[in-house]
This record gives structure tokens, C-alpha cells and sequence, in this order.
């Protein structure tokens, strides 16, 4: 037999007119099985993509790849900033200030940390632009005020004008300061509670050089291999530095992440699994309903070969329309879930994402086309190979026998 004819029948034996038949109800529950297996990979893969893809590129754009932290009043010469600078590997690096504190503002008080930059910093410009406005920017240059997280500044009650109050050690004693609240920050990240961002030259004035820490921030090509970088600027420069890096603040939530994904995909990968194998019950009750028409066939010649490749096609077109159908259903929750979650947060005043738990205040998807046409494949891989014990089973028909008691 040719494989239009065997095509031919295992989609009339998978989806013909014998449907409703046991074994077609089975088929059916199969085909559903993949379509929810296949749908769930794609849509829950995607999501971990997209909180993958966020944390590198939102996240991780706001975050100082490394830091160099000298002691003391110790600061980078000309020719050495030059020099790092010089570095293929070096994005940007700009000074920077930094103080952990609480700020204070109409009876209510709030940890705080006090990014001070200057306003023409390459890290605000580049790494930075698509999250600060040129409103934001621009406010920052003018010098007279500062930009404070929008959820620090909801639980405090502060709206741009108003005046708050920073407070943070200097050494023995407390230094303070008032600053004018010139606008808020929304990154939809967990920075949106803690950060608040000012001019350097206004913090220095209103703190004094000796609040909080000074130091370099360095923006590098090399994200996932800081450490080694870090290592290699510091080997050109004089004792008194030390660096850190992001994996020291942020590191835990990328491990996290990543682990999630690879558990998440591995359980719905396990149901998908499941539900190919469903298929190995279809194929046997489809074989015990069929009992006479493979024996008539096989009294017309077929040869055992083709009973076999019919039985494994059947399995493989359960999968197709089963992976087909899913891959449909994962479309349409990649496409419609970040509206969707955004629509019950309006409808039921929920926070469903909150930034100060998660990393992210919404729900982001990422579909990746190389991994969905993965996911697909798999679906019809798995429900062949199912289909390949119930085919061997086939063989085992008798014609002779079959034929007596029709």
C-alpha cells in the first residue's frame, strides 16, 4: 500500500466516521490532553521568558553591573577613569553616591535608599532611557529637587511638590535633609519602593561627602561573568578599591527564576507526557473495535508492515491535531494574559503582582518561536512513539480466527 492510502486510513480510523465508537471517544479525550498539555507549555514557557527577559533587560539596566568602592577619600585620577573607559568591555561608568536611610513625610516614615548621581551621567541616559522620562531627566539637571519611587511615594502620600525628609547616619550622629519632591519614578520593579534619585551635587550639598558611600558604577558586555570583570579592572588599579557586583544583590532572584522556569516547564512537560501516552489506550481499544477490518484488510493483502505504519500514523495524527490545537491555545493566553490580568486588577482592585514580593509588578510574556515549534514537535513526537506498542499489538491478529465469528 502506498502512504496516501495509509494516511488515508489512519485519519478515517482516528477521526472518521466509526467516531463515535469507544475508541473514538478516547481519541478524543487524547486530542484534548495534548491540546491543554501543549497550550500550558507554551503559555507557561513564555511567561518564564518574559520574567527572564525582564530581569536582564529592565532590572538589570538599572542595577550597576559592577561597582568599585574605594576607601576612604581615595578617588580615580584622570588617566585611570580614561583607562576603564578605554575598556572594550566597559558599557559606561559614572560616580555615583549611595545612602540607606528613612525618609519622612506628613507623620510617615519609610526605608529609603538614596541613589545620588550626576544628571549627565551616561547611566541615566543610556541604560536608563527607557525607563526615565525626559521630563524625569531634565528635572534631575535642573538640580532642584528629587525623583522618588512611585509606590514609596503612594504609601507615604507624597505627590510631586511636596517636601520630605531624608535621614541617614553620619558616622556618630545623624545627618538629615529636606528635598523637594520634583517627580515620581515607575520602573514596575521592586526599585519603585525604595529608590529615591537625586543630583549628586545637591546630595553632597545637603549631606555633606561624608553620608553614605562613594563609589563607581560600571555598566559591562560581560552581565553574567561581573565577577571575573570586576576582578580583571581591579588588577589595573591602585590598593584601596574593592568591587562588588549585581550577583551580590540580585544574584538570588536570577538562581530563583531560572530554577522556576526549569520546574514549572518540567511539570507541565510531565502532563503533556501524560497525555501523549494517552494515546497508547486509544490505539489499543481502536485496535480491539477494529478487530475485523484489519483482518479483512490483511485477507486483502496488506502486509503486516502497513497495519503497522497505519496504526503509528493514526497515533501521529491524534498528535498533530492535538499539538495543532494547542499550539492555538498557547497562542491565544500568550496573546491575551498580561490584558487579562491587567482587566481583573482594574475590575476587583487587586494586586495580583506586587512589586514588593515580586520582582515585577506585571505579568510579562516573551514567545519565542524556535521554542513553541520545540514544544509542537514534542507533542506529536511523544504521541507516535506512544502509538508504537499498540501497532506491534496489531500483528498479533489472525485473520482466520477473527473472520470465523463476524
Amino acid at each position: 500500500m502506498n502512504w496516501a492510502a495509509l494516511l488515508l486510513l489512519a485519519r478515517r480510523y482516528a477521526f472518521g466516521q466509526r467516531f463515535h465508537g469507544m475508541g473514538g471517544a478516547v481519541s478524543l479525550l487524547s486530542v484534548i490532553g495534548l491540546v491543554l498539555g501543549t497550550g500550558l507549555l507554551i503559555s507557561v514557557l513564555s511567561v518564564m521568558n518574559g520574567f527572564d527577559r525582564e530581569l536582564r533587560d529592565r532590572i538589570l539596566s538599572m542595577v550597576p553591573h559592577i561597582r568599585l568602592l574605594p576607601q576612604g577619600d581615595l578617588r580615580l585620577s584622570a588617566r585611570e577613569l580614561e583607562l576603564l573607559r578605554a575598556d572594550p568591555q566597559v558599557i559606561s561608568l559614572d560616580a555615583y553616591r549611595e545612602a540607606n536611610g528613612l525618609i519622612r513625610s506628613r507623620g510617615e516614615t519609610a526605608p529609603v535608599l538614596l541613589w545620588a548621581l550626576q544628571p549627565d551621567s551616561s547611566m541615566l541616559k543610556q541604560q536608563w532611557g527607557n525607563l526615565i522620562s525626559a521630563q524625569q531627566l531634565a528635572s534631575l539637571q535642573a538640580g532642584g529637587g528629587v525623583s522618588l519611587g512611585s509606590e514609596l511615594a503612594r504609601s507615604l502620600g507624597v505627590q510631586p511638590g511636596d517636601q520630605v525628609t531624608f535621614l541617614t547616619p553620619d558616622q556618630s550622629q545623624l545627618a538629615f535633609a529636606s528635598f523637594a519632591v520634583s517627580d515620581l519614578l515607575h520602573t514596575g520593579t521592586e526599585l519603585d519602593h525604595q529608590l529615591m534619585l537625586a543630583p549628586l551635587d545637591l546630595a553632597e550639598r545637603s549631606l555633606g561627602d561624608n553620608v553614605g558611600s562613594y563609589g563607581y558604577a560600571i555598566y559591562s558586555n560581560r552581565v553574567f561573568d561581573a565577577y571575573s570583570h570586576a576582578y580583571q579592572l581591579l588588577s589595573g588599579l591602585p590598593a584601596g578599591f574593592r568591587a562588588s557586583t549585581w550577583a551580590a544583590t540580585h544574584g538570588n532572584l536570577f538562581e530563583a527564576i531560572q530554577m522556576s522556569r526549569y520546574l514549572v516547564g518540567l511539570i507541565v512537560f510531565l502532563l503533556l507526557a501524560i497525555a501523549a501516552f494517552n494515546v497508547i489506550g486509544s490505539l489499543m481499544i481502536s485496535s480491539a473495535d477494529r478487530q475485523a477490518d484489519i483482518a479483512i484488510l490483511m485477507t486483502m493483502g496488506a502486509r503486516r508492515k502497513d497495519l503497522l505504519r497505519i496504526f503509528t500514523l493514526q497515533g501521529g495524527c491524534i498528535g498533530a491535531a492535538g499539538a495543532l490545537g494547542g499550539l492555538l491555545l498557547g497562542l491565544l493566553i500568550c496573546a491575551g494574559l498580561t490584558p487579562f490580568m491587567g482587566l481583573l486588577e482594574g475590575l476587583f482592585g487587586l494586586r495580583i503582582l506586587n512589586s514588593n514580593i515580586y520582582p515585577l509588578d506585571y505579568l510579562p510574556v516573551d514567545l519565542r518561536w524556535p521554542q513553541v515549534a520545540g514544544v509542537t514537535l514534542l507533542a506529536v513526537l511523544l504521541s507516535t512513539l506512544g502509538s508504537l506498542y499498540p501497532a506491534w499489538r496489531v500483528l498479533s491478529v489472525d485473520p482466520a480466527d477473527t473472520l470465523r465469528y463476524e
